[in-house]
């Protein structure tokens, strides 16, 4: 099945979450991608996601927000709302490695982070960008990422 979403992070400037979802569904989407729940309760999330008529195909998190004591919350908005992916969309500049070693031990930390998440029966996914393409030792950052976490 294909699931073309709009990604809610980028109609941030068109006014709060409500109009947001208003925007996505006059604009023909059925499927959007969240930043984690917008600050609400996982029921007022699902709630509002449903009145939109929406469902969420993919919701974005924060590495802190994670690790940090909200994917229980996360998990339960992602349960109510049928999503079965969390991308971590970014890693602020104080957690981005000068060396290969640095970027192979973020790649085990997401690994471990990944496996608490397919254990709540959901997927983990990495967005990327231009900074993972440069090299260390011969790889990129993103190939050490990606070599010491598994497929899952």
């Amino acid at each position: 099945m294909t699931r073309i979403s709009v990604q809610i992070y980028s109609i941030r400037e068109a006014g709060d979450f409500d109009t947001q979802l208003a925007l996505a569904r006059q604009a023909g989407f059925e499927w959007v991608e969240t930043v984690a729940t917008h600050g609400l309760s996982a029921p007022d999330f699902a709630a509002k996601i449903a009145a939109h008529g929406l469902k969420v195909s993919s919701m974005h998190a924060a590495l802190l927000q994670l690790e940090g004591g909200d994917l229980p919350l996360l998990a339960e908005a992602c349960r109510l709302t049928g999503c079965p992916l969390i991308v971590m969309p970014w890693l602020p500049m104080g957690l981005r490695s000068a060396t290969a070693a640095g970027w192979r031990a973020m790649g085990e930390r997401l690994a471990a982070l990944a496996e608490q998440v397919n254990a709540l029966g959901l997927r983990l996914a990495y967005h990327n960008h231009e900074f993972e393409f440069l090299s260390y030792d011969g790889r990129t950052a993103l190939e050490w990422l990606f070599g010491a976490t598994t497929p899952a």
